[in-house]
């Protein structure tokens, strides 16, 4: 019976030391192209530095040579953007286009005074 005591013991103690002691593998975040955004998504970006942000549509994030880029189009413009991830301190991410234009009021009339109405006193 002790046999089986010690062999248990022994397994037990085995199983632990391979728990603890094997080797940690270092984390590794995916690299910028793994990172995907929604088919449909739009994305407000605000960069360092700079009060005024970017909302761009089919947001992407790629890689230029060693440096990493979000890269999209414009909301309500004809021209691409590519962003350096370095600058970017906010990438605020919606369902669509028409929930982003939806919550910064895009493409909506501005709100104008109306006509001056001037009143006569007879």
């Amino acid at each position: 019976m002790s046999r089986w005591l010690i062999g248990g013991v022994l397994v037990v103690l085995a199983a632990l030391a391979v728990t603890l002691f094997r080797p940690a593998e270092p984390a590794a975040a995916a690299p910028p192209e793994e990172r995907q955004f929604d088919k449909d998504a739009a994305v407000r970006v605000i960069c360092k530095g700079s009060p005024q942000g970017f909302f761009l549509s089919q947001p992407q994030a790629v890689r230029v040579g060693d440096q990493a880029f979000l890269h999209g189009w414009r909301v309500d413009g004809d021209s691409a953007v590519y962003i350096p991830v370095s600058e970017i301190d906010l990438i605020e991410a919606y369902s669509s286009v028409d929930r982003l234009k939806k919550a910064y009021h895009l493409g909506e009339p501005k709100p104008t005074a109306g006509p001056a109405t001037t009143t006569e006193k007879k």
